[in-house]
């Protein structure tokens, strides 16, 4: 396949960026029906009032927060993926649409067990060291989008991720960090806004709805990105 040589990271920013504000009235509605209850669960739930220092407590509010994100998480995942694959191919999309005739339960199925083991796998691989985790991190970039887009799940989808980076494993590198970035400042603004500037349920939900916002900008970014090798494949 051919990899990233003939896209410049700075147009697919860009192009990621004008779909983003295109179509932010419908991203921000996914974002905030998937991810308004969890974020209300953090802010209220006692269980959620932690000490950092409780290590126990702080595993199992990480792993409630995983599993929201696995099993609900995912349906905003794949309306981004299917919105993304719309605007590119220059066709008008709206919730309803995609809910109603491009959304379905197989769909759903194949990106939850794909992704699942995509993070289980990348998670062991931390673990004994980090480089290879990274690796692979990388070469299984697109797994989710190939679950969504070209109805392969689980290791297929793992597989065919890894044949499009082999060899080119240092540009997707970098693709992947310029599209990183944008979380990471969301994840700032959530750390500097909660902990430096209002300590209030309502500012705390704000932010949170940001942060998700910066991640809805990767989703598209790595969709915009494995549409294009797949045009030029």
């Amino acid at each position: 396949m051919i990899g990233l040589r003939n896209m410049k990271i700075k147009q697919l920013l860009k192009q990621s960026w004008e779909i983003c504000i295109k179509q932010w009235k419908l991203i921000a509605f996914i974002i905030f029906v998937a991810y308004l209850p969890l974020n209300l669960f953090l802010e209220f739930s006692p269980m959620a009032q932690i000490d950092i220092s409780d290590m126990q407590a702080f595993i199992k509010i990480t792993q409630i927060s995983g599993f929201y994100e696995l099993l609900i998480g995912s349906f905003a995942g794949i309306l981004i993926i299917l919105m993304t694959k719309q605007v590119m191919e220059g066709k008008k999309t709206s919730f309803t649409e995609l809910w109603s005739s491009k959304f379905n339960i197989p769909t759903y199925g194949r990106f939850v067990w794909t992704t699942l083991i995509k993070n289980l796998l990348i998670g062991l691989l931390m673990l004994l060291l980090f480089i290879p985790g990274l690796l692979f991190a990388i070469y299984w970039l697109f797994a989710e989008q190939i679950a969504v887009l070209d109805n392969e799940g689980g290791i297929n989808a793992l597989t065919k991720s890894q044949a499009m980076v082999k060899g080119k494993w240092f540009s997707f590198f970098a693709f992947a960090l310029a599209g990183f970035l944008v979380p990471i400042i969301g994840g700032l603004i959530i750390v500097n806004g909660q902990l430096f500037l209002v300590d209030h349920w309502a500012f705390n939900l704000l932010t949170s709805f940001i942060a998700d916002l910066f991640q809805a900008f990767f989703i598209v970014y790595l969709t915009v990105g494995y549409l294009k090798i797949r045009k030029t494949a």
